[in-house]
């Protein structure tokens, strides 16, 4: 899944894949690690860049990550919203 390395990446990812769908909330390729306290990016990228929204993360059951056009939630990873895959 994405990576968003970046707050062009992430305002790119909001022009052209949030904008005009009926969904809030977008998965991007970071998850909670097993411990619950730190986030990671899939790929192995250091977690540098985060854009959290007011508030979040907010609970440590929740283990994706996803963006929103006010910034990163985290999120329970099996809800039905859509995902960016980044070749």
């Amino acid at each position: 899944m994405v990576v968003v390395s970046d707050q062009d990446e992430e305002e790119f990812i909001q022009a052209n894949f949030k904008s005009g769908t009926q969904y809030n909330f977008i998965y991007i390729g970071a998850e909670r690690d097993l411990n619950g306290n730190t986030f990671h990016w899939l790929n192995g990228e250091p977690f540098t860049y985060h854009n959290w929204d007011l508030g979040q993360p907010d609970n440590p059951e929740e283990m994706c990550v996803v963006t929103s056009t006010n910034g990163f939630h985290d999120a329970p990873c099996y809800f039905s919203w859509p995902l960016i895959c980044e070749i």
